[in-house]
């Protein structure tokens, strides 16, 4: 779509297929399925390969299709903290056909609204003034202008968004908050305890990171969080062997060991440093840093040293898997439908909610879904509102909720293949590199979206209660 946008007699772009194609097919329990290739005993077959589709086999929407939408745009909207530059690029049709709606929110709370009919030709652009409040809250405001259908039309209702731009137009300022609470210090051979107010959390010599951590008297630790440095592999992923070319970080996520530690201590904070070794050729070390405050707020910070010789590095993340009883959660990043950074301009900036296996996309193949760019908190909690509340540190960072983790959605090969649900797995992720799609037969990921793994990459964010 750049390329269509500078250059007129450019052609192509176009979408292999609309929907995928897959049959029902009658599982021994009586159930149906989606499936596809080889799973009716035909053999020699393409397997899932025609399942690529904006919406999926069962006529529901797919997550790509929010993009597409938005490339689509035959008005592109340019907001700004004053007003918005309107770029008509219809062939035929005025802008005065639509209403023109500014919403401003502040963490998705509506703080200014209105409503205004413009007219702006086809083919031309022009910038108009809207009547802005001049915002002065320390939280970050976010300006959405939209273009909606003015009637009912024989395709959609009257309301309907047909085009949006969006940008921030006052940044969060930092509020600094303190307590007087002194924390308590428990020395032990293997773990360290830290008594606070209504919060304790032991980190452990041998493991390695938290081996519990509670906010009144409730447990969120299962397993000590792991940073991990593989996703399950996509369609497009396969299509240009990557699970090949970059199978070592496959191994770093599962193979990672735990070799030092440190400790600090001050009047207000106490500083844990863990290394992991991780088993690629040459050698990668990964620090990673928590930092307990009096209040309850654990700061975490994950340092990827960089090495020269190694492939593109997937991911960079860390898992939390908590009880399966925490299986709702809400956030404020880009949304609603899951994007990747090199599929999330059709997504907008607000504050959403949903559930772990509602986030489950329901592609042909399990593979990597439910990702979020642009995160600036996330809650996930159970129906009691217990849980935790990560928030991004100094840069917005990316997350999903899932309930199975990276391998068990590598292992399967349809939907009905994954395991019972026993745990919501939380990962909060400083980059992860995009899903491609030029095509799913060997293209690559464009190199401006690959994370190049001979330089360091890190990422901070903080763990509190809700």
């Amino acid at each position: 779509w750049q390329l269509i946008r500078k250059y007129p007699i450019y052609q192509g772009g176009f979408i292999w297929d609309y929907g995928d194609q897959a049959l029902y097919r009658k599982l021994p329990n009586g159930e149906e399925t989606l499936s596809y290739g080889g799973d009716f005993t035909d053999r020699p077959s393409d397997y899932n390969f025609s399942g690529n589709g904006l919406i999926f086999a069962d006529r529901t929407v797919s997550p790509k299709a929010q993009e597409v939408k938005y490339l689509y745009q035959n008005v592109k909207l340019f907001p700004d903290k004053n007003g918005v530059t309107i770029r008509n690029q219809n062939l035929f049709i005025n802008t005065d056909k639509f209403d023109l709606y500014y919403i401003a929110e502040k963490e998705g709370k509506l703080v200014q609204e209105g409503k205004i009919n413009v007219s702006v030709a086809s083919g031309e652009e022009k910038y108009i003034e809207l009547p802005l409040d001049n915002f002065t809250c320390p939280e970050e405001v976010v300006l959405t202008v939209s273009l909606r259908l003015k009637e009912n039309t024989l395709w959609e209702a009257k309301g309907y968004e047909i085009a949006f731009g969006q940008k921030v137009i006052k940044e969060k300022e930092v509020v600094n908050n303190s307590s007087d609470f002194k924390m308590k210090v428990v020395h032990g051979d293997v773990n360290i305890g830290i008594h606070g107010k209504d919060f304790k959390v032991i980190f452990s010599k041998q493991e390695g990171g938290i081996v519990s951590l509670r906010y009144a008297q409730k447990e969120f630790i299962t397993r000590t969080p792991k940073t991990f440095y593989w996703r399950a592999t996509t369609d497009n992923d396969r299509g240009n062997k990557h699970e090949f070319r970059c199978a070592q970080w496959l191994s770093a996520t599962t193979g990672q060991r735990y070799v030092d530690f440190s400790m600090e201590e001050s009047s207000d904070k106490i500083v844990f440093t863990y290394t992991y070794l991780l088993p690629t050729v040459p050698e990668t070390k990964v620090n990673v840093t928590y930092e307990v405050s009096e209040d309850g707020v654990i700061k975490v910070k994950v340092l990827c040293n960089g090495v020269e010789g190694l492939p593109e590095l997937p991911v960079l993340g860390m898992n939390f898997r908590l009880l399966a009883e925490f299986n709702s959660f809400s956030w404020y990043g880009m949304g609603p439908d899951e994007n990747y950074i090199d599929r999330c301009e059709g997504a907008k900036l607000g504050v959403y909610e949903s559930t772990s296996k509602a986030n489950l996309s329901k592609y042909l193949v399990p593979q990597e879904c439910g990702n979020r760019t642009g995160t600036r908190w996330v809650k996930v909690k159970n129906e009691k509102g217990e849980g935790l509340k990560f928030t991004y540190e100094k840069e917005p960072f990316e997350f999903s909720v899932l309930p199975y983790n990276n391998m068990e959605l590598e292992n399967a090969l349809h939907q009905e293949d994954l395991p019972p649900v026993n745990f919501t797995n939380v990962n909060i992720i400083g980059k992860q590199m995009g899903v491609g799609g030029d095509d799913s037969w060997g293209a690559p990921v464009l190199p401006e979206f690959c994370i190049d793994s001979s330089k360091n990459l890190e990422y901070s964010f903080t763990i509190t209660s809700i």
